[in-house]
């Protein structure tokens, strides 16, 4: 049975986060959600588990990314697909190792799943 987790970014001062758990739930169905930062993000996916589907949203890809890509990695290995959904292209400053297990779906007419 597929079991989704959605992660969002986290901030005290705008609701955007929230509102996009909402939107992907529309599509996932049911789903735990978890408020995350994109420097806890690389230890969290290290030791999550349960899974078989991780939504990262709002949560930037650029920080420690060699230790991220060896959690993705590791993630891919065990049939865990990591989709990141997002406004914004990948950054160029993004590695390739990063860029290979991670599906990403970019939304650029403001159109949402």
């Amino acid at each position: 049975m597929k079991k989704t987790l959605i992660l969002t970014g986290r901030s005290t001062q705008y609701l955007d986060y929230a509102l996009a758990a909402a939107i992907a739930l529309r599509h996932f169905k049911t789903a735990d959600i978890l408020n995350m930062s994109k420097d806890g993000l690389p230890g969290f996916l290290e030791n999550v588990d349960g899974y078989s589907e991780i939504v990262v949203l709002g949560i930037s890809l650029t920080y420690n990314q060699e230790r991220l890509a060896k959690a993705l990695a590791a993630l891919k290995k065990s049939s865990v697909q990591v989709f990141w959904l997002s406004g914004i292209a990948f950054p160029a400053s993004l590695c390739q190792e990063l860029r290979q297990p991670v599906k990403q779906r970019f939304y650029r007419r403001r159109r949402i799943l």
